[in-house]
């Protein structure tokens, strides 16, 4: 059975030159396996967002043979017309639509499709006997093939219309707007005045009418939702427990309001106990989640799990519960090394999965709702510090909504490749020549909004913040300037003096955010009409010291981390490798500097170890591990 990746590769293998995939549903930009066999066929793969990049990136590239694929996403008349006419010519232009993978299929249902399904929609497409589908014979095709679902399925009573919403967005299934709708319109309606479709293609609309409908139940005695249904209340705790559904606080409950035993597993319950309970049946969730993940899980598996990982470590400090982290960096270290080079050519249409496509994100964003953009970077906020923050800051701003992803950041893991991939909207790679300090993170951030047409005077970049008081925050500009970028070192700066392990950077990190203006910031910016993103550069670990490197003759401009050494000169980084050396094994690796640099050499300690005084444990970063790696990348929304 042939695949409809064999549609592409076929066209490719045993061919040189400059490849065009039109790919305007990010189908390969998504798969990361199929971008693996592109490029073991010889190929260097670009993503490009924009024509100067696209010029840039060819020069990088040209030799003798070129083996080029550039994935284009937008409209393919945007291509600079020479290279065009070239590809036509040399008959170099892939089609990657839906309809040139799909003919039988109406393209309008299948461009609405999750490219993640495509290879269960191929295993049943080829099965078709019929020459072409109509649009609802379509939808039908792929509700009952890939959704497993249908009108007749669906709608057949209350509790289970509300078992079938719970496992789409449970299992994190999407079903396209275009489908939901269609089922919206054919099913009884169980939730009066509710948005079927919505319920069906939302998934935060979704959970957060679950929400209202469990605080409803708890505080008022009002049931629409079946919670108390057997196959629902199944899976209720783990709802609650992956953060779901939040639990509601006693003290918002009338004393008069007897509640029965099994609505406590959601109600806030402050007894130390009951707070372990719970976090080792986390612990039990996530161990059985890990262990279903293999070295070829895709990317967005280790961003669901990173997410999880860092609320069971917050929750394993404050209680001073044990936690093994070994299993989950092991195999974190072992995928990294398999797949973190395929990350940088991963769309970031729905979101960003590396720290340098924030910018482009956010610039999609602006050409759509033309809103004034903050962006606020935590410079070595884990995590599990925002998780932290996060925690008081919804104290402070009661109305407010935080919407968390994981993105991957760059390796090593510090703060003038990944904080300056941010501001510069590029792969390190691109500004090779700044690489080790962050003096050009504003020219960066000016030139790239000044390219979507912003005046100069609109734009504003600051470092340097720490937000204790409110004076940082009242110079801001928020009238004049409708970009902002921000950086404050406040946490960055406790990594480096944290001789208490992670309890007490977490610890000063809730102070800091208790006591200081990081809250009146975001409010001050969300009343200003700002959409807010707060995010960081890098994460930080506890690290155990295995000696200083004899490296004081290298070269000045180098980089001298407890995490990371980087070195100028091969041999350098290769004698130190050895001298690090203990009983004879290895206490380093060289990370591969191809997607980086080739002008440096990256020497990183293995496991949590650090370049420090031997024996002695670290707050650090610049290595590789869950904690310095995956960070936050959150959207702040206001009351409304």
């Amino acid at each position: 059975m042939s695949s409809w990746k064999d549609k592409i590769t076929v066209q490719i293998q045993n061919r040189e030159g400059l490849f065009i995939l039109l790919d305007p549903q990010f189908v390969v930009s998504s798969d990361a396996k199929l971008q693996e066999t592109l490029n073991n066929l010889g190929f260097e793969i670009i993503q490009v967002t924009n024509t100067i990049s696209f010029r840039y990136q060819l020069e990088k590239a040209k030799k003798d043979p070129m083996k080029l694929l550039s994935i284009w996403n937008e409209d393919k008349n945007k291509i600079p017309w020479d290279i065009l006419s070239n590809c036509e010519k040399e008959q170099t232009i892939i089609d990657c639509s839906a309809l040139a993978l799909f003919p039988k299929l109406t393209p309008k249902v299948v461009e609405q499709l999750d490219p993640s399904y495509y290879d269960k929609l191929n295993d049943f497409y080829e099965k078709l006997v019929t020459n072409q589908l109509t649009e609802v014979e379509t939808i039908k095709f792929v509700l009952e093939r890939i959704f497993g679902t249908s009108t007749k399925v669906i709608g057949n009573s209350k509790e289970s219309f509300s078992k079938d919403l719970l496992d789409i967005h449970y299992d994190k299934k999407t079903i396209p707007v275009l489908l939901a709708n269609y089922l919206a319109e054919n099913i009884e309606i169980f939730f009066p005045g509710e948005n079927l479709g919505k319920l069906l293609s939302d998934r935060e609309y979704f959970f957060k009418f679950l929400q209202k409908e469990w605080e409803e139940l708890v505080l008022k005695d009002k049931e629409l939702f079946p919670f108390k249904d057997n196959n629902i209340y199944a899976i209720l705790d783990n709802l609650f427990l992956e953060g779901y559904l939040k639990q509601i606080d006693l003290k918002q409950i009338d004393p008069k309001l007897v509640r029965p035993a099994w609505m406590k597993l959601g109600i806030k319950d402050y007894d130390k106990t009951a707070k372990k309970q719970r976090l080792e049946r986390s612990i039990t969730l996530f161990e059985k989640k890990l262990s279903e993940i293999d070295k070829d899980a895709e990317h967005q598996k280790w961003q669901e799990l990173s997410k999880d990982y860092s609320k069971i470590k917050k929750g394993c400090v404050e209680l001073d519960h044990p936690f093994d982290h070994k299993p989950v960096q092991k195999k974190f270290h072992e995928w990294i090394s398999s797949w973190y080079r395929f990350l940088r050519t991963m769309s970031p249409y729905h979101g960003p999965v590396m720290v340098h496509q924030i910018l482009e994100h956010l610039v999609r964003l602006h050409n759509d709702d033309k809103q004034k953009k903050a962006l606020l970077v935590i410079d070595g906020m884990s995590l599990t510090q925002w998780y932290v923050i996060e925690d008081v800051l919804k104290e402070q701003l009661t109305d407010f909504t935080f919407n968390t992803e994981s993105i991957f950041a760059w390796i090593p893991t510090i703060t003038p490749i990944s904080r300056q991939s941010i501001f510069a909207g590029r792969e390190p790679s691109f500004f090779d020549d700044t690489l080790l300090t962050t003096s050009q993170e504003s020219k960066h951030w000016m030139n790239n909004w000044k390219q979507q047409s912003i005046p100069e005077n609109q734009i504003f970049y600051s470092t340097g913040y720490h937000f204790w008081d409110n004076s940082e925050v009242e110079k801001i500009p928020y009238n004049s300037a409708k970009i902002l970028g921000l950086v404050a070192m406040t946490v960055d700066e406790k990594i480096h003096n944290a001789h208490g392990g992670i309890k007490e950077l977490n610890g000063e990190v809730r102070d800091w955010v208790k006591k200081g203006s990081l809250g009146n910031l975001i409010k001050t910016l969300i009343e200003n009409d700002f959409s807010v993103f707060v995010t960081a550069d890098h994460g930080n670990i506890v690290a155990e010291g295995i000696g200083q490197p004899r490296d004081k003759d290298s070269r000045s401009g180098e980089v001298r981390e407890r995490r990371v050494r980087i070195y100028q000169d091969e041999k350098t980084a290769n004698r130190i490798q050895k001298e690090m050396q203990k009983d004879g094994v290895l206490q380093t690796f060289l990370w591969p500097n191809n997607l980086i640099s080739s002008e440096y050499h990256f020497l990183l300690p293995k496991n949590n170890l650090a370049f420090s005084n031997p024996g002695t444990p670290v707050v650090t970063h610049g290595g590789i591990s869950l904690d310095e790696v995956m960070v936050p990348f959150v959207k702040i929304g206001g009351k409304n």
